[in-house]
């Protein structure tokens, strides 16, 4: 167990890789975490089977990012891919369907405005 650890923490976490890079992929682990949670929040509280698919589907596709990015090196597609996708796509129609501020879905809102603003640089 401790030795997977190890192995990830030096594929996504080392110091050879670039900043946004490693903030990229703390934003995918986070993500995935905070998708898993909130499913298990949807389920405590009883929300319809759609909000708890696109918490599970999100937690995927972040982890789905986060693997292409690691394989491919293409960081700054998956960058305007999690902002344009998870964001502003899926992080609205998980915030509808689950109620709003009565579902699990505040904690997403401050973890997307807050990691876009160091995913992108420029305008």
């Amino acid at each position: 167990m401790l030795k997977a650890i190890f192995r990830i923490r030096d594929k996504f976490l080392s110091n050879r890789l670039d900043f946004r890079v490693r903030l990229f992929n703390v934003l995918a682990m986070g993500g995935i975490s905070i998708c898993f949670i909130s499913t298990i929040t949807c389920i405590v509280n009883g929300e319809n089977i759609l909000s708890i698919g696109a918490n599970i589907l999100a937690g995927f596709v972040a982890y789905g990012l986060m693997w292409y990015a690691s394989k491919s090196g293409r960081y700054r597609l998956c960058y305007i891919l999690t902002i344009i996708i998870i964001f502003l796509l899926v992080f609205p129609f998980i915030f509808f369907v689950g109620g709003g501020y009565n579902g699990a879905m505040p904690s997403f809102f401050i973890f997307g405005v807050v990691f876009t603003v160091f995913m992108l640089e420029g305008r």
